[in-house]
């Protein structure tokens, strides 16, 4: 836009270049042109007769005549004029130039002259005009004697001397005021080539702009997607974490479950062994063997399902393990090596929570195995006081059930054991029933 500007200017200055050449070639030849016209001019010093005046004007008012259709007489007329009032060269040579129909004519011609001048040379036009400076009108009225034209003639002279005084102020007034209309033209320019610079300026800045919207969605676009993988990632850590934990518990429970068959074993290894000794000392009653021996088959059709389900849970513990092992190898494959470290540290930290999440679960279990020895406390207390309101007359001196604590401690409980085997024994159930329900009661302690 600034190398349009430019070249909008450059022909506009040539113009006003190409102008003021022409007025200035204009100024010169109407100088020189007066100064050849110049002695012709003077009017006579001595009176004559009417015929000489009016043989001396004729060729003056043919002069004046002649000015009105050339350029150069015209110039030459008002330079001799200025000459005599004392009116300095240039602005009388300017306004004749300026009033001039053949350069007024060459110019609108060419078209390199301003509008501004057409303008003043046609109020210069209508000034004369208004003026009433007609050479016509001196022509038609008749002088009386020599003294009265060249009155006549000095009046006429000095009447256009002010006449052209007031246009050469009035010319040099509108020079002022066009050289200003330039100046901010120029100032116009300037500002026009500094809007359009900031205009493009504005341009670059929204196109950086949309440049760094478009960074800015790529960026967010990026960001949506390492979130979706994050995620992924979170929700395979926690699934893996979950499969510990279940397979931890089932760890536990696989465990507590053997120690529990175990310790059912033993127990029944002891009965049996005791079953076998009551058999070699006791053959009294087929029916008390035939019973025992049923027992000892339901004993050990007991130990089977026992084993069976340890089976079980042995098979579901190795199948939990390869599942672990299988998601530990599709999660390392699917993260990438910078982001296995932080995995690992995760899954250490996750490790960490969830054997105290183990501790806190024993500390639980311990809490409910206490409830629940607490619970078979409180209920063969509650067995010993039904029993005592129903069928017994408690002897003085002697513990009774309403004696004992609420709370549990190893002396209450084994007063109340003690209770119960003397109840149990008054009701004629025996040694033999009051050891099985002690076997049911650690087993439910346990």
């Amino acid at each position: 836009m600034m190398t349009g500007d430019k070249g909008n200017i450059k022909p506009l200055l040539l113009k006003v270049g190409v102008a003021l050449a022409l007025s200035f070639a204009g100024f010169l030849f109407c100088r020189l042109r007066s100064r050849r016209v110049k002695p012709s001019l003077h009017p006579p010093t001595s009176p004559r007769s009417s015929d000489e005046a009016d043989s001396g004007r004729k060729p003056l008012l043919k002069v004046e005549i002649h000015d009105r259709g050339t350029a150069p007489s015209c110039c030459s007329v008002v330079s001799a004029v200025s000459e005599e009032a004392g009116i300095p060269r240039a602005s009388s040579d300017i306004s004749v130039v300026s009033i001039s129909p053949r350069s007024k004519h060459s110019e609108n011609k060419d078209g390199l002259l301003l509008p501004e001048f057409d303008e003043i040379v046609k109020d210069f036009d209508c000034a004369i005009a208004s003026g009433g400076v007609s050479p016509r009108k001196d022509v038609g009225t008749p002088l009386d004697s020599p003294k009265l034209l060249v009155s006549a003639e000095k009046d006429e002279h000095a009447q256009e001397i002010r006449h052209l005084r007031n246009m050469v102020r009035m010319l040099r007034e509108r020079e002022r005021n066009l050289e200003v209309q330039l100046l901010e033209y120029y100032g116009l320019k300037e500002q026009e080539t500094a809007v359009m610079e900031l205009q493009n300026r504005l341009k670059i800045n929204n196109m950086e702009g949309k440049l760094f919207t478009l960074k800015i969605e790529s960026l967010q676009a990026e960001n949506r997607r390492l979130e979706a993988q994050v995620a992924d990632h979170a929700k395979v850590v926690s699934e893996l974490e979950a499969a510990r934990a279940k397979i931890k518990l089932l760890k536990k429970k696989l465990k507590s479950e053997a120690e529990s068959n175990r310790q059912q074993i033993l127990n029944l290894q002891q009965r049996v062994g005791k079953l076998q000794d009551q058999e070699c000392k006791s053959t009294s009653s087929n029916s008390e063997v035939q019973l025992r021996l049923k027992r000892l088959k339901g004993l050990e059709d007991e130990m089977k399902q026992i084993r069976e389900s340890n089976m079980r849970l042995q098979l579901e513990n190795s199948e939990l393990a390869q599942r672990l092992d299988s998601t530990q190898i599709l999660s390392c494959s699917v993260l990438e090596d910078p982001e296995m470290e932080a995995v690992m540290e995760e899954s250490e930290r996750l490790r960490q929570e969830n054997q105290e999440l183990g501790k806190k679960i024993e500390q639980l279990q311990a809490d409910r195995c206490a409830d629940v020895e607490e619970l078979v406390y409180l209920r063969w207390i509650n067995a010993c006081l039904r029993y005592e309101l129903r069928n017994f007359q408690p002897e003085s001196g002697k513990t009774v059930a309403r004696d004992l604590s609420k709370s549990l401690s190893p002396e209450s409980e084994a007063k109340a054991k003690q209770l119960i085997l003397k109840y149990a024994k008054s009701d004629g159930i025996g040694e033999k029933g009051i050891g099985r329900k002690d076997l049911v009661l650690e087993c439910i302690k346990q």
